[in-house]
């Protein structure tokens, strides 16, 4: 893993962004992704509902979004690495346009 800033490292860039352009500010700087990480625990919050009363605590909640969240950034570099090494004849998506 890199210790370099952020964007110096591919890694870390996948995990801050895990959606193409989707984690950069108006700055061009990659940020978290503050939709996916609400959405994880919203999402957490709903399936937090269906389990019986006596097993609903806070670290349920925080486990499940937390993994939904680690969850979102293994896909993410799987697909950008992995993916990308198994399909190398396939064209390149251009570059964004700002």
């Amino acid at each position: 893993m890199c210790v370099h800033y952020a964007t110096s490292c591919p890694f870390s860039v996948t995990v801050l962004n895990r959606k193409s352009n989707a984690g950069r500010d108006h700055h061009k700087k990659y940020a978290p992704n503050y939709s996916a990480i609400l959405g994880a625990f919203i999402t957490s919050g709903i399936s937090y509902t269906y389990y019986p009363a006596s097993d609903r605590n806070a670290s349920l909640l925080v486990q499940t979004a937390l993994l939904r969240i680690a969850e979102g950034s293994v896909a993410g570099i799987f697909q950008e690495f992995v993916v990308r090494k198994l399909t190398p004849h396939l064209k390149k998506d251009p570059p964004p346009q700002p």
